[in-house]
């Protein structure tokens, strides 16, 4: 039988260039082969064997404490999205806070003015305070000047009242709703003396943060597991006239003075912002949890054997066409996407730096992020095996 160290003898790749090329710079990958041996040391991020054999309550409280040790190895450092691929690569499955973290979290960063910033964003990334990213409706996702949930201004009381006036403007499938979060990044319509003035963003409670319980005009819960994904817990939410706080909608670009006029800056794009940050987390950190499916199934194609040639030596699997044309345009593709993702990501990260410079230039070119079928990749390797 052919063992991986035969194979490995037999390459003449430079294994460090690879990885820095993989991870964008010989450091970042000296850090996450760091992180991964530390891994290893601690009992709290481990992925039990039994994982699958579990209900969903014990997979749900596994990934709650295995989220938290996480955060506390890469000390919260949430603003270095690429921080989140080695709890990827190690958890085996999902993990509690990363859709809230790489969403929620940039969103009050650039979006927020100063006091919002100072009042919310610690207890955010400390999980004190844990949000959802509460845009999709049932009737309405991607095209979201189409939300139909409303935050109309009162003059009055200096409050926005939120609403969900049809069933199809139930906030549904956002994750960490469901169960965790006690706080809401709500996407709303804007109206202001009748006037709509298009989708804003606002912090709205709605859980308790001591008993975890809905607040009133609150209606909440969890939508149930995912097929492969069952520790996500998306959830829906509708609201019957709650009232906020006018400081509660993050006002950086926009602002509304108490006899309701508004006022917007910049590009109106930078209301989506956030979303292109998870496009990035998307594109440079999944793409690398992906292989690790075609790494599992590379090794097994390598040293499983099946039938004798004319010499009478048994074939590794890898050594028909069949299993070639499968797998290595599979690695061509992942090596494309992943180098893509590198670069992409290098843009998003300016177009952010040049917005705070109030430069928005950039934003009409963040559509072009692409994105890949990663659990494609995971079923197709499993039925090579």
């Amino acid at each position: 039988m052919t063992s991986l160290e035969q194979v490995r003898q037999l390459s003449t790749i430079d294994q460090i260039q690879v990885a820095g090329l993989i991870f964008g710079s010989q450091q970042r990958a000296k850090e996450v082969k760091q992180f991964l041996a530390d891994c290893e040391k601690i009992p709290e991020v481990q992925t039990n064997a039994d994982f699958y054999n579990w209900n969903r309550k014990k997979q749900f409280l596994s990934k709650d404490k295995q989220g938290f040790s996480f955060m506390k190895m890469i000390n919260h450092q949430v603003d270095d999205m690429e921080q989140y691929t080695g709890p990827m690569i190690y958890s085996a499955t999902t993990n509690h806070y990363g859709v809230y973290l790489a969403m929620v979290v940039p969103a009050v960063k650039i979006l927020g003015t100063d006091a919002q910033i100072n009042a919310w964003l610690d207890d955010l990334i400390h999980i004190r305070k844990a949000a959802c990213y509460a845009q999709t409706e049932l009737g309405h996702g991607s095209d979201i000047q189409s939300l139909q949930t409303t935050a109309t201004y009162d003059k009055q009381t200096q409050e926005f009242v939120i609403n969900t006036p049809t069933i199809q403007a139930a906030k549904f499938w956002p994750g960490d709703l469901g169960i965790l979060a006690n706080w809401a990044l709500v996407f709303a319509q804007l109206v202001v003396d009748g006037t709509n003035y298009g989708v804003q963003s606002f912090m709205v409670q709605i859980r308790d943060e001591q008993t975890h319980k809905p607040l009133r005009g609150i209606e909440v819960g969890d939508i149930g597991p995912k097929m492969g994904y069952q520790v996500k817990d998306n959830g829906f939410l509708k609201f019957d006239n709650v009232r906020i706080p006018k400081f509660n909608m993050l006002a950086k670009y926009i602002s509304i003075s108490p006899q309701g006029k508004v006022v917007k800056e910049g590009d109106p794009k930078i209301s989506y912002a956030s979303m292109m940050m998870m496009r990035k987390l998307l594109n440079t950190v999944y793409p690398k949890a992906a292989a690790i499916s075609l790494t599992i199934a590379l090794r097994y194609s390598y040293t499983r054997q099946q039938f004798t040639n004319d010499k009478g030596v048994e074939n590794s699997v890898i050594e028909y066409q069949t299993q070639q044309h499968k797998l290595l345009p599979l690695l061509a593709n992942l090596f494309a996407v992943v180098l893509s993702g590198n670069v992409t990501s290098k843009f998003v990260d300016l177009n952010f730096a040049e917005v705070q410079k109030g430069n928005f230039s950039h934003m009409k070119r963040m559509s072009f992020i692409t994105l890949w079928n990663q659990s494609q990749l995971h079923s197709f390797c499993s039925e090579l095996c």
